[in-house]
């Protein structure tokens, strides 16, 4: 443990009511799931969506890491969604089956960065495409600093319009003249001032 969580940390154990799993070398161990009074819930959660919304409300409260012991391994079959969420949102940083699994919270696995922002992208894309303007997105407290990434891509984004529209409107200008002259009419002419 000392190894992979940091002694300031705060850390959820799946520890159904026994004490001796958080006691934790000094670091701050709540039980999970847990009572606003920092006891034992008494029970497992339903299903993986009140195991995923817990995890979440106690990671908005401050706790940064969360360790499955060996005993509550089967928590990973029966709670698929919660092993999904765990694997796609939250690094690894210890894994053997026989002891236990310690996943970091305030982390996404390694490489989740470049996904979620080409994710994020698409949506942001598809949102553009729909509305011909730029979201608003609200990034509280996610370390990823998704509005200085998006301000490299507004201002890409708008030079590339800048290009785009400036030659279409070159030839929707051209095409109109066209059509213009086809029918007779002359392009005016730029009057110059009279010889002194």
């Amino acid at each position: 443990m000392h190894t992979h969580v940091p002694q300031a940390a705060t850390v959820l154990v799946a520890s159904r009511g026994d004490e001796s799993l958080v006691k934790l070398y000094g670091r701050r161990a709540w039980h999970f799931p847990r009572l606003t009074n920092g006891t034992y819930l008494g029970h497992h959660p339903a299903n993986s969506e009140a195991a995923i919304v817990h995890l979440e409300t106690m990671r908005a409260l401050g706790a940064s890491h969360f360790v499955l012991p060996e005993p509550s391994r089967w928590w990973l079959d029966h709670y698929a969604e919660l092993n999904h969420y765990l694997e796609t949102r939250c690094r690894v940083l210890f894994r053997n089956d026989d002891i236990c699994r310690i996943y970091s919270l305030l982390e996404g696995p390694r490489g989740a960065t470049t996904v979620e922002t080409d994710a994020l992208g698409e949506v942001v894309a598809e949102f553009r495409a729909r509305f011909d303007r730029d979201p608003m997105i609200l990034d509280w407290d996610t370390g990823r600093d998704w509005a200085a990434s998006w301000a490299r891509s507004r201002s890409s984004r708008r030079r590339r319009l800048s290009k785009r529209s400036t030659t279409s409107i070159t030839r929707s200008m051209s095409s109109r003249w066209r059509r213009a002259t086809r029918h007779g009419w002359s392009r005016p002419r730029a009057s110059r001032p009279p010889p002194s």
